[in-house]
């Protein structure tokens, strides 16, 4: 048995064997060449030093007849950080930094996977990374794969405690892993012009004092998820900023905060202090709340609060004033989103269904816009015998129209045409992609929001356009800009 058995084995390999021999023959033809799945490996911007996720593409041969690589060989070696496997063998300094005798029969094909560690730069802005692969065929025919990326210098900060007044601020991007604890009695200020890069998980805890103005925080990921998609534009990627109870007139002014979990959330506290003026700040696509604040007194002003998988705006009893503010809710991400705006004087459920904390509510929304995908992106949570006072004026909100006893809480209010399902509040906007996830919040030129607000904006920076006749939502305020023909790192459009 174990005899007829071998036998068999033996006369398949046989078989096998033949085959190969006669479909896969080689040539030396000095015409052939190889085809590649793309014509360059390229990376988004990378911070220096900081490993590359890994790109590879495909190497096809459709000759005629099998072809054999003289070699697939790292031009640059390990002088600019590029590392490189070609099916299955890793291009180190172990092999010369390259492959030999590499066979692919007729119509087969082999992966090559690439990846990056950029040196530091002599420069603070990005610069260029090239390397290239050169496949050198039996037949004399050299091929060269460009590798292309751009390096970025970043300022590294670990589990940053701030337990005295302190400033960050730098013109280099600065990566943060961790995150950030401002102690009570401290203040932490980040300067103009600071961007902060948080890792996946870090965020800021505001125990003591924040003062934030002209800033952008933001994950640390500069690359793409997809073609058409960076991970700058993917909810969640970094915690966000938590005021706790014992921290007041903390002030955000002129800030881009987006992909985080909660933007900004305020935690309990004494209601007759203010605990945060906000000001001309973008807080955007959130997978928890963009905005949240519990027993909080809160001034928001100018502000677009959009695409969160929460709410734009979580407001339970509290004292806030919203002026001038945007709050879209056009979250398409995983099973939907709640609404654009809730209002709140009971929460903290417990196991019975009952809410385990009630507090006053006293909300006063102002020449802002409220609107969003779904047919009603206003919401309640109303507790008896708790103060639930809230007031709208010049607004233009995507909600049934309020008759009867609540009407006096609505004092010229345009309440969108909620028939519309076609546009469902997108009108109001320059831009509503939801296939491209692209959004631009500035009002468009049908939108019912224009001259409608009440009274004047009260913008104190000197470059900052004043409109005579104000709308509802706020403004984004942009000085010209130049153009260049320079190429634009990726990541950095």
């Amino acid at each position: 048995m174990i005899r007829r058995l071998f036998f068999c084995v033996t006369i398949m390999a046989t078989v096998l064997l033949a085959s190969c021999s006669n479909d896969d023959s080689f040539s030396t033809n000095p015409n052939y060449d190889l085809v590649f799945s793309t014509d360059t490996v390229r990376f988004d911007t990378l911070f220096s030093n900081i490993p590359s996720s890994t790109r590879y593409f495909w190497v096809y041969n459709k000759n005629a007849d099998g072809v054999r690589l003289k070699s697939v060989r790292l031009d640059g070696m390990n002088q600019r950080g590029f590392r490189v496997n070609v099916d299955g063998t890793f291009l180190g300094q172990e092999t010369g930094y390259l492959v030999s005798d590499l066979l692919i029969p007729k119509g087969d094909s082999i992966r090559v996977f690439v990846e990056v560690t950029t040196p530091m730069q002599p420069v603070e802005t990005p610069q260029k990374v090239e390397d290239k692969l050169l496949f050198a065929l039996e037949g004399g025919m050299v091929q060269e794969m460009p590798l292309k990326a751009w390096s970025w210098n970043a300022e590294m900060k670990r589990d940053v405690v701030v337990s005295s007044d302190e400033t960050i601020s730098s013109t280099k991007p600065i990566i943060i892993y961790g995150g950030i604890t401002v102690k009570q009695g401290a203040t932490l200020t980040i300067g103009e012009g600071t961007t902060l890069y948080f890792h996946g998980g870090a965020g800021i805890e505001v125990e003591g004092r924040l003062i934030a103005k002209g800033a952008v925080l933001r994950g640390d990921r500069l690359d793409h998820m997809f073609d058409y998609l960076k991970f700058d534009e993917v909810p969640g990627q970094w915690k966000g900023i938590h005021f706790a109870a014992g921290s007041y007139d903390n002030e955000i002014i002129d800030c881009d905060i987006h992909a985080a979990h909660d933007g900004v959330l305020c935690e309990d506290a004494d209601d007759s202090r203010l605990k945060l003026t906000m000001k001309r700040t973008k807080v955007h696509n959130c997978d928890g709340d963009a905005f949240a604040c519990y027993e909080s007194k809160v001034i928001l002003e100018n502000c677009q609060l959009s695409n969160a998988s929460g709410y734009c705006a979580a407001i339970y009893g509290s004292v806030v004033d919203i002026n001038y503010c945007t709050l879209a809710q056009f979250y398409v991400i995983g099973s939907g989103a709640d609404g654009a705006l809730l209002l709140a004087n009971r929460w903290d459920y417990g196991d019975d269904g009952l809410p385990k904390k009630k507090h006053a509510l006293n909300a006063t929304i102002r020449n802002s816009i409220v609107t969003g995908y779904q047919d009603d992106v206003l919401q309640g949570a109303i507790a008896e015998g708790v103060d639930f006072n809230y007031q709208f004026d010049h607004c233009l909100l995507r909600t049934p129209e309020v008759k009867g006893d609540d009407a006096d809480k609505y004092t010229d209010v345009i309440f969108e045409d909620l028939k519309d399902t076609e546009t469902a509040g997108m009108m109001n906007f320059v831009l509503v992609d939801y296939d491209q996830l692209k959004f631009d919040f500035h009002l468009s030129e049908v939108s019912k929001a224009i001259g409608a607000a009440s009274g004047q904006m009260d913008i104190d920076l000197d470059h900052h356009i004043r409109k005579e006749i104000p709308d509802m939502g706020c403004y984004e305020y942009q000085e010209p800009q130049e153009n260049t023909e320079e190429e634009t790192p990726p990541g950095e459009e």
